[in-house]
């Protein structure tokens, strides 16, 4: 499963290092990490979500932060367009996970 991840807006201000699209693939996490949102992806319902249902997901309030997530696994794609609050408890811990290993990817120092 590879999961691309981006903070579409950023809220008040504009961060070009937050908003820049960053992609997750499992196979390259630690295990229980990938099992943890393997988890989250199956029990928020996100490759079996509608195409209709998703312009339903997106609530903004001014400068509020949205996010791009798409899944991608076994030939399927799904994006979801989100924007804070999220009103759904399952895809608001997704993003939420989704958040901190982006924050610990970056933090990596790369060579």
């Amino acid at each position: 499963m590879r999961i691309t991840f981006a903070m579409s807006s950023t809220g008040l201000f504009y961060s070009p290092g937050l908003a820049e699209p960053a992609v997750l693939d499992l196979a390259a996490l630690p295990q229980a990490e990938a099992a943890r949102i393997e988890a989250l992806v199956r029990d928020a319902h996100v490759l079996d979500r509608p195409e209709a249902a998703l312009e339903s997901l997106a609530r903004p309030t001014p400068d509020a932060r949205s996010f791009t997530v798409t899944v991608e696994q076994d030939g399927r794609i799904r994006t979801l367009e989100l924007a804070e609050p999220i009103a759904d408890p399952t895809l608001r811990d997704l993003v939420r996970c989704l958040q901190d290993q982006i924050r610990a990817l970056r933090a990596k120092p790369r060579s």
